[in-house]
């Protein structure tokens, strides 16, 4: 087992403090990476993404009315799957986030796996996904670079901003989040 060391660890029972956040990965039946490190469990997140048998779960201490607390566990589906979760509750702000959140994950995960060559910046945070969908547009059929382009424009950078002048329109959404699927196989098919 790989695992870190923490004393609210009781056999197989998890327990842990209010402030903490654990984070399992289960690799097979016999495996288990447990993290308390946001970035290092997005990472092997990322790096065990298709394997077989593979479970992400995160685990949270929520705080109940009475003060006390119950483990939320969150189960980590797909980010286009979040979005039409959260589109069908007619929660449009958090469906943009999602979606938003899927089309730079497709972006960064085709330059990486396809070795493309993108700027160098020190800093993840100062990559934009201009820096990496100018490298993959030339690799999309015209139809969905054109739907992406309208989609990021129209969609996906407004929405995940506050602007009280601006409205989110469910059509749009719907067709923003068939565009990114859309270019999630077509980059699939590439891969």
């Amino acid at each position: 087992m790989i695992s870190t060391a923490h004393p609210s660890f009781a056999g197989s029972a998890i327990a842990y403090p209010a402030t903490k956040k654990l984070s399992c990965v289960k690799l097979k039946a016999k495996y288990s990476l447990l993290l308390y490190d946001k970035p290092c469990y997005e990472y092997a997140k990322s790096y065990l993404e298709g394997a077989e048998n593979r479970k992400t779960l995160e685990f949270y201490a929520q705080e109940t009315k009475e003060g006390y607390e119950t483990p939320l566990i969150n189960d980590q589906s797909d980010f286009l799957q979040k979005a039409e979760k959260y589109y069908n509750e007619c929660d449009y702000k958090a469906a943009a986030v999602y979606t938003r959140s899927a089309v730079e994950k497709a972006f960064r995960k085709y330059c990486q796996d396809k070795k493309k060559k993108i700027v160098f910046k020190p800093k993840l945070k100062d990559y934009t996904t201009e820096d990496f969908w100018g490298v993959v547009k030339a690799d999309v059929n015209s139809s969905i670079q054109s739907e992406i382009d309208k989609y990021r424009a129209l969609v996906l950078n407004p929405f995940s901003h506050y602007n009280a002048e601006r409205h989110e329109i469910k059509t749009e959404l719907k067709d923003a989040i068939k565009a990114v699927k859309n270019l999630k196989n077509e980059l699939s098919k590439q891969s």
